[in-house]
């Protein structure tokens, strides 16, 4: 009798020992893959454009296309949506929050007889305690789009180009500008006159800014002349600042990607990205992308709506894409951490 019940408690012993590691390996499986994905639901009923994610993932700034409406705040913490004050007759637009999270840096665009005016852009810093702002770059001399901080709060660089009467789009030939806040100095810093362009990020010691460009010069690399074919261009560049050179990082490749843009860097310094690849019946799926520490690899992260955008709340690691649900505005906090 004793050593059946000898044996019984063994068995139960090991039972619970394996409950025990099941249990830690589910636990560990979790951690690893992340918290569940989340929705947070807007109420606005229109197409995302640009986002920006405080730096702590509390709260998000957005504006909309389709129609094409103001800035707004969504308040991550409560879900609650509301209007950012802008200046009357004109629109807020491409807001880009600083890492310190109290200020943020926008496009101011008029809108005249109710239509967007590119000739009447300016580059914008808004305190976000009291939403008070004061222009850093004048309207007129050109279309200003998506500026972005440097991570010393100290500098904006922004992207300028000319307005097209004719075309497949309302503007082209751009380049990088940086605006220095303390002696209000702005400089141009490439010569590319690029097809098209969209902000990206710079490391962490304030060095290199990393931007998606179509078309355009690139020294060793040969000018696309012909602006109808400029997929054939395009890719992620790094920009050294000390010595005004542009190197590729990510080229495009018609066996990967048929169009990558919107890099951005987390606390780490890993680059994440958007790419276009082909699916099933040439349809095209856009997707976010993650590069390995040697920025050669690439891993696919998630899919998301036509032309969404992605951003990383740099201090939480959060990582949020905009979406649409049933014509609404939704952004998804993704189920992965860019700091674990």
């Amino acid at each position: 009798m004793k050593n059946i019940q000898s044996v019984l408690r063994r068995n139960l012993q090991i039972v619970s020992i394996v409950r025990v590691l099941f249990i830690a390996f589910l636990c560990f499986t979790n951690s690893a893959i992340g918290a569940e994905e989340k929705i947070f639901r807007t109420g606005i009923r229109a197409l995302p454009r640009y986002f920006s994610l405080s730096p702590d993932g509390e709260y998000l700034v957005f504006d909309t296309k389709k129609p094409l409406g103001g800035m707004r705040l969504l308040d991550l913490r409560t879900g609650e949506t509301r209007d950012v004050p802008a200046e009357r007759e004109r629109l807020w637009e491409m807001g880009n929050v600083s890492r310190d999270g109290k200020r943020m840096v926008a496009v101011s665009t008029g809108i005249k007889n109710g239509k967007y005016n590119l000739n009447d852009m300016k580059i914008i810093m808004v305190d976000l305690r009291d939403w008070s702002w004061q222009e850093i770059s004048r309207a007129g001399d050109g279309v200003k789009i998506t500026p972005f901080f440097s991570p010393d709060g100290k500098k904006i660089y922004y992207f300028r180009g000319e307005a097209r009467k004719e075309g497949a789009t309302p503007a082209a030939k751009y380049d990088l500008y940086v605006i220095d806040l303390a002696s209000q100095i702005e400089e141009e810093l490439t010569d590319g006159r690029f097809y098209q362009a969209t902000a990206g990020d710079l490391t962490a010691d304030n060095k290199t800014v990393y931007f998606a460009r179509v078309g355009g010069k690139i020294a060793g690399m040969a000018a696309d002349s012909d602006p109808s074919m400029h997929v054939r261009d395009s890719g992620i560049v790094a920009f050294d600042i000390a010595t005004r050179q542009l190197r590729p990082m990510i080229h495009f490749d018609s066996t990967r990607y048929v169009q990558v843009y919107d890099p951005k860097l987390d606390d780490k310094g890993h680059m994440y990205f958007s790419g276009i690849t082909r699916g099933e019946k040439g349809r095209y799926i856009f997707s976010l992308f993650s590069q390995d520490e040697d920025m050669r690899a690439e891993r696919r992260l998630a899919d998301y709506s036509n032309w969404s955008r992605f951003d990383i709340a740099k201090r939480s690691g959060d990582i949020y894409v905009s979406d649409t649900q049933d014509g609404e505005v939704i952004f998804r906090r993704l189920a992965i951490n860019a700091n674990q």
